[in-house]
């Protein structure tokens, strides 16, 4: 009996503990209203005001697309920032007006795979260690990792690009689909291997490499092809797709699209007009930006697209000039 009131104590102290130690957090939240509906108002040091906020706001100053991210400042809220935190073995939670207690279990990879959260958490939310350190933001994509936020900080919303996309495949880090409007010497199957001599450990770490390198840097890569090590030079451009801006290497062209392949936005050269449905290119339907990228990595000279437009169906061609 006192060994089954014993375990129900402890059972009960498990549950209860943690959000206990998350209380001043949640406090500290509530006092300086950083939750408001959809959007969070974060105080950081120096007297910047980190914003998250998935609808645009008009009067932007420093604006993130990539991430829903804005930057101003707002002196009011010099004397109790939330700090960056550094210890990654402790406890985490997910905090907007509940505390949910958990961890970290995948780490951000490049702008289109956001870090993972290990429970189901309300967002958008804090992620926070019990000293009201700040580990990253949840979100309905995932959770923005601090380094991407601190990045957006210092650097503003410019993001590294060198016209692939990778994935983790077999411990290695695979080139899965390669943009053909820009010039590198890379192909789809390269193991990468290197980055300016140093060991490209996962996809994860190969985005924060390139990601938030300095645009027109030319950097050395080591790959793998088939049987052969291979190793060549690769120019740094502007990262134009990624995050809650689409991602199909149309971007390239200022080609922007919705989750049904829909034109937002395109430059007059493209002769696309905002609602234009992509429905195949080169004879080859798609239906989602995967695909497209899938396709793109194939094509050599003109693309070409059939397009609805308003119910009629038509092709377009756009023809490729890669940088």
């Amino acid at each position: 009996m006192k060994k089954a009131v014993f375990f129900s104590l402890l059972l009960f102290s498990n549950i209860f503990s943690c959000p206990l130690t998350f209380q001043s957090c949640l406090a500290k939240i509530k006092n300086f209203k950083v939750v408001e509906k959809d959007s969070l108002y974060i105080p950081l040091k120096d007297g910047n005001l980190l914003i998250y906020n998935p609808k645009k706001i008009k009067d932007r100053q420093n604006y993130d697309p990539f991430l829903n991210l804005y930057i101003i400042k707002h002196y009011n809220y010099e004397k109790f920032p939330f700090l960056f935190g550094k210890d990654k073995n402790k406890e985490l939670a997910s905090i907007n007006e509940e505390i949910i207690c958990g961890s970290i279990k995948k780490e951000q990879t490049g702008l289109d795979d956001f870090a993972k959260f290990s429970k189901k958490a309300f967002v958008p939310g804090l992620v926070l260690n019990s000293c009201c350190e700040l580990f990253g933001i949840n979100t309905k994509k995932g959770v923005i990792s601090k380094e991407y936020i601190k990045h957006f900080i210092k650097y503003g919303p410019n993001y590294g690009d060198v016209g692939i996309r990778v994935k983790d495949i077999n411990n290695s880090v695979v080139v899965v689909s390669k943009n053909p409007f820009i010039l590198n010497g890379f192909e789809v199957g390269d193991k990468i291997l290197k980055i300016d001599g140093k060991e490209v450990k996962n996809s994860s770490d190969f985005y924060k490499k390139i990601l938030f390198s300095k645009i027109g840097k030319t950097c050395r890569f080591d790959v793998k092809r088939e049987n052969d090590n291979l190793m060549f030079f690769a120019d740094i451009y502007r990262r134009k797709g990624g995050g809650f801006v689409s991602d199909s290497f149309l971007e390239s062209y200022d080609i922007y699209l919705d989750r049904d392949l829909k034109i937002l936005s395109s430059t007059k050269l493209s002769n696309f007009k905002k609602g234009d449905k992509i429905l195949m290119i080169n004879s080859q339907k798609v239906k989602n930006e995967k695909d497209i990228r899938k396709v793109l990595s194939k094509v050599k000279d003109d693309i070409v697209f059939l397009i609805n437009r308003e119910g009629f169906e038509f092709f377009l061609h756009l023809r490729i000039s890669p940088k």
